[in-house]
Formats: C-alpha cells, sequence, structure tokens
C-alpha cells in the first residue's frame, strides 16, 4: 500500500484528516501515493459565503502545518471536489495543503470553502517548495480566501 500502483486511499473526510494529523505529526510520507476515492464534504456548505461571519461545525488544520512537518508524497484527487473546508487563523500557510515540499498534488478541485490565514493562502497548497521535483496540478474555484500576503498561495522554484 501506498505506491503508485497501489496507493492509500481516501474515501472519507475522517480519512483526509487522518492524512493531515499524520502528517502535522512528522509524518512526511516522501515517495508515498494518495488517491481521493470520492468527492469529500467537510462542512455543510448551503451558507458557506457566510462563514466570514458566522463559523461552520469543523474548522480544517491545513495538510503540513511547517517545513519540519510538511507533505512530500503524491495526492492524486482524481478528478474529485473538496468542499466545505474553514480555516480562519492567523498562521502562515494555509490552504488544504499548508506546507507541501517536492510534493506532487494533482486533479482535486476546493469549492465552498473559506481559507483565511496569515500569508501564503491558497486553496490547494498555501506554501510550495516542491521545485522541479514536485508539481501542483489543480484548478480551483468558488472559495473565499484572505490573507495578509500571496493570496493564492506562494510556490518556490
Amino acid at each position: 500500500k501506498g505506491t503508485a500502483d497501489d496507493p492509500y486511499q481516501i474515501y472519507t473526510g475522517s480519512q483526509l484528516a487522518y492524512l493531515a494529523q499524520t502528517t502535522n505529526n512528522g509524518t512526511s510520507y516522501s515517495g508515498e501515493y494518495f488517491k481521493l476515492m470520492c468527492d469529500i464534504v467537510l462542512n455543510d456548505t448551503s451558507d458557506w459565503e457566510a462563514w466570514e461571519k458566522i463559523a461552520p461545525k469543523n474548522s480544517w488544520t491545513a495538510i503540513g502545518t511547517s517545513f519540519e512537518c510538511s507533505f512530500q508524497g503524491t495526492f492524486d484527487g482524481d478528478g474529485h471536489t473538496v468542499s466545505g473546508i474553514y480555516i480562519d487563523t492567523v498562521y502562515n500557510a494555509q490552504g488544504l495543503f499548508g506546507f507541501a515540499n517536492n510534493a506532487t498534488i494533482k486533479n482535486v478541485e476546493v469549492k465552498r470553502s473559506y481559507i483565511k490565514g496569515g500569508s501564503d493562502v491558497g486553496s490547494i497548497v498555501g506554501y510550495n517548495n516542491s521545485g522541479t521535483a514536485g508539481k501542483i496540478f489543480t484548478s480551483t474555484i468558488m472559495s473565499i480566501m484572505e490573507s495578509q500576503e500571496n493570496i493564492g498561495g506562494k510556490e518556490m522554484l
């Protein structure tokens, strides 16, 4: 498991949160593969445009909260969507993924989400330090992002 031919499969928000938790506890997943198997809804998105004033039930902690705890694997969204991400913090590098380092993140959309952070805020990745070793291939629509600097994320080449 976790190989290109047999990736870890993510079906639920809880499984996606587990990836965030383990990455944020120091597992980089370097050389390992993940595949999103269906659309994931983290919050009821019927009133997502009001989340700036009224927070939804669940908050999201980005996958990778620092350089030391960054995601370094391959994440294939397989054309699926993650919606209902809610982040309201002063910390930098916010998004579905906070810090990506030599990672490949592809084929995933983030919709109907509210993501606010200090700087380096993006819907897919806040801070991408993947250079030529990894790539971010994504499309993103219908999200509200707020940042003091580098909205849309920051990429280091």
